[in-house]
């Protein structure tokens, strides 16, 4: 870097050293530097294609899509016969929102390839690559919103088209929009003759007659139910049965519902229920109803009575005796259905009873370890997925499930030793395998363990994986553009624009969120015991902690020499990220937490649809930050979720109009309105407020000294109202975790408020504990 400098001042209009210098850029990944030094070499050599190249790149890359039509333009006028430059400069019109635009560049290159010999050799890869131009000149008059004229173009070239499933799909989508219903349908059912698996194509058929595909009315069900029915007769297709339970109602559902079990059932067929879960929910789900699920209740606790009493699934005495795996699987689907609704007793009485019949199927445990982590009981889960896995080796599945079941139940090195079981040797890690699931479970484990350093650097491997995702895209531009599969580039660049969504992503960031924020809690509660000590204590527990952190580090760097000594033995690579900061004690030996979590918590401001945990904790940074550009992005995107209704949602708006700049409220006016709904007197709601947080982010304690004297008889008025904490309401899980962040905020309060009434506080929470336990004896060991 220091030479390109150098150069530069010696002659600043040397196109060569700018150049450099913006690939050093590069590598470094400051793009925005990168693409200034390339604007300034064009400067001095305008027509020089390799900079124009890795311009474009750059352009692509960051989004600028307007920049790259540009730069494609000219390269396409220095070099007309390069395909990619046509192909390029057509894209970044389209993206870049100037469609007709375009349309004009790919009609002037079909019309430079109509002097292509039909005796090339290269004849069918030019039909092909004329098919895909002609489909994408489509895309582009559909998201201009000319569908007429789309239409009309996709049937004049149906003769140049070689995707026949494509076209019609095409054709059909297209007819849909325009309201075109019998045109619609007669495509959808020309498709369902091509494929009678694919579910799209009969509510695409559906759709053309009913005119709609939800809020379907009782008549309109039993229409769909009978153009199902009619398509039956024509095809099998196990898929078209499926759908056909979604529409049928009553006595029709429970005949069709009867049959279809039957036959999954009598082949041993394991899949049922995940089949059928789409029955259950959610509520506003067209396929969704509770009469729907009392039926297969009803029915599959028939089968098994009657299988126990006669071998057969009804009580008729002719017929043949159905097979003797026929009832295990009955109380395989049982389990699962009441592990489903919430009856855990039920649901494990039917699982042990199914191991009882057959105590050699690994399936059968791994369901109960399910059950048993849904109501708590981790460790007993871990050992259920641990005899299950053990009965078949070789199964990949049941490794990765035990796997989760031991950092649930935090065993840590036993679920890293279970997953290095099919861990090749020529690989060194998870981390090069970027295997995200292993470290969202581990992270998960390490925080529920309080070893918060490993829970954010796992958090953190996941985030990096994203990162190289995003890096691995430069490689890929220049090949998509050249292979002439325009749409699927398209297409892609947009899931690449949803990739700051990814469900992965963002439980990684909310992990991450809540490492940062458990840190800020502990730093408060260490001011708070600082403050109450003398001096030599404080010395005292200063050199405690250096011999704490001294020990730790020691125990880090034998971790990783030992590591690094395996794979040398194995001969394998050693990626030296993986090692950086192993066990996260810089990240977690942090002075400002909240300062370091601002641009985890941009991520969640960034994603269209963060989840309500990310968005909380997110949020709840912002705030403790003092950030109103993020906290304002932030209270918008949680206006339009489902915590619109929480009162969390008041409270963080509350807490937000304190935030000003220059004096003056930087929010928005549906922050005064959400406000307004929160009253600071009611100290009652102000307390509902913080146990809302409890369940998305359990280290949320924002309360003032004054707040906290104030909330201490609201906190008696409501634990001491009966059914506070109704099993009814929620997981026996979740009943127990509110219990425990009670017990939790209590014992915050009396660190940081010295009060009279806190004893008789703290009896009122235990005794409603104590309630509370006896409903839930199937808990072994609740996690903290």
């Amino acid at each position: 870097m220091a030479m390109m400098k150098d150069g530069l001042t010696k002659n600043i209009k040397s196109y060569i050293c700018w150049h450099v210098l913006g690939v050093v850029h590069k590598a470094r990944s400051e793009y925005e530097q990168a693409m200034k030094c390339y604007q300034n070499a064009l400067k001095h050599d305008e027509k020089n294609l390799t900079i124009l190249r890795d311009l474009a790149y750059l352009q692509i890359y960051l989004r600028d899509y307007a920049g790259f039509a540009r730069t494609e333009n000219t390269l396409l006028v220095n070099r007309a016969e390069n395909k990619v430059h046509w192909m390029g400069f057509a894209v970044g019109s389209h993206l870049a929102g100037n469609g007709d635009k375009a349309l004009e560049v790919i009609d002037a290159y079909l019309k430079s390839q109509e002097k292509v010999s039909k005796d090339d050799k290269r004849i069918a890869m030019v039909n092909m690559e004329e098919s895909e131009l002609h489909l994408y000149k489509v895309m582009i008059m559909t998201d201009l919103q000319k569908h007429e004229r789309a239409l009309a173009y996709l049937r004049l070239k149906k003769s140049k088209i070689t995707d026949d499933i494509r076209y019609f799909e095409v054709e059909a989508s297209l007819l849909s929009v325009l309201k075109k219903g019998e045109e619609a349908a007669a495509s959808f059912e020309h498709l369902i003759g091509m494929n009678p698996d694919n579910l799209d194509y009969y509510w695409g058929y559906l759709e053309g007659v009913l005119g709609k595909r939800a809020c379907l009315t009782v008549e309109e069900r039993e229409r769909a139910l009978a153009i199902l029915e009619s398509f039956e007769d024509k095809y099998r297709s196990k898929s078209l049965r499926r759908l056909c339970l979604d529409f049928a109602v009553s006595s029709a559902f429970q005949e069709r519902v009867d049959a279809y079990a039957k036959e999954y059932l009598r082949k041993g067929i394991p899949s049922l229920f995940s089949d059928l879960k789409g029955l259950y929910g959610p509520g506003e789900s067209e396929s969704y109803s509770t009469d729907k699920i009392e039926m297969i209740e009803e029915l599959f606790c028939a089968y098994a009575a009657n299988l126990k009493k006669c071998s057969r699934f009804t009580e008729e005495a002719s017929g043949v005796e159905e097979p003797r795996c026929a009832l295990l699987w009955t109380l395989f689907y049982l389990s699962q259905h009441w592990h489903t609704t919430g009856e855990y007793e039920k649901a494990l009485s039917a699982i042990d009873e199914a191991i009882a019949h057959t105590p050699t199927l690994p399936d059968l445990y791994m369901v109960k370890a399910s059950i048993l982590k849904g109501v708590g009981a981790f460790s007993a889960a871990a050992e259920s997925s641990e005899f299950g896995r053990k009965l078949d080796l070789a199964d990949r599945y049941l490794n990765c499930e035990s796997t989760k079941f031991l950092h649930f139940a935090g065993k840590m090195d036993q679920a890293r030793d279970v997953a290095y079981l099919f861990n090749k040797e020529k690989y060194n890690s998870f981390y090069s395998l970027q295997v995200a699931w292993f470290e969202l479970s581990a992270a998960c484990g390490y925080f529920q363990t309080g070893e918060i350093g490993k829970a954010m650097k796992m958090n953190r491997c996941v985030i990096e994986h994203f990162s190289e995702f995003r890096e691995d895209e430069f490689e890929f531009n220049q090949y998509c553009l050249r292979r002439g599969l325009i749409r699927d580039y398209v297409r892609n660049l947009r899931y690449l624009n949803t990739l700051p969504s990814s469900s992965t992503l963002l439980e990684a960031v909310s992990g991450m969120l809540e490492c940062y924020l458990v840190l800020d809690e502990r730093r408060l509660k260490d001011d708070i015991e600082t403050k109450r000590i003398s001096d030599d204590e404080k010395a005292a527990l200063k050199r405690r902690r250096q011999k704490a952190e001294k020990r730790l580090k020691e125990e880090e760097t034998k971790e990783i020499a030992a590591e690094k000594a395996r794979h040398q033995a194995k001969e394998t690579e050693v990626d030296s990220l993986e090692y950086e900061d192993y066990h996260g004690l810089a990240m977690a030996g942090t002075k400002t937490p909240v300062l370091d979590a601002v641009a985890t918590a941009m991520k969640v401001a960034e994603a269209q649809h963060p989840s309500t945990k990310a968005l909380v904790a997110a949020t709840e940074i912002a705030i403790r930050n003092e950030t109103p550009d993020i906290v304002v992005k932030l209270l918008e995107k949680m206006q339009s979720s489902t915590l619109a209704q929480a009162p969390i949602f008041a409270s963080f708006c509350a807490r937000a109009k304190k935030l000003s700049k220059d004096g003056a409220i930087v929010f928005s006016e549906f922050v005064d309105a959400a406000a307004a709904t929160f009253r600071p007197s009611n100290a009652a709601g102000r307390l509902s407020s913080i146990v809302s947080v409890l369940p998305f982010v359990r280290s949320v304690f924002f309360l003032s000294s004054e707040a906290l004297e104030e909330a201490i008889p609201a906190i008696k008025e409501v634990v001491a109202k009966d059914g506070f904490f109704d099993v009814q309401s929620g997981s026996p899980l979740a009943v127990a975790q509110s219990l425990i962040a009670l017990r939790r905020f209590v014992e915050y309060v009396s660190a940081a408020i010295p009060t009279s009434s806190l004893p008789s506080l703290v009896d009122l929470v235990e005794e409603c504990a104590h309630k509370q336990w006896p409903r839930l004896e199937l808990y072994k060991n609740v996690p903290e």
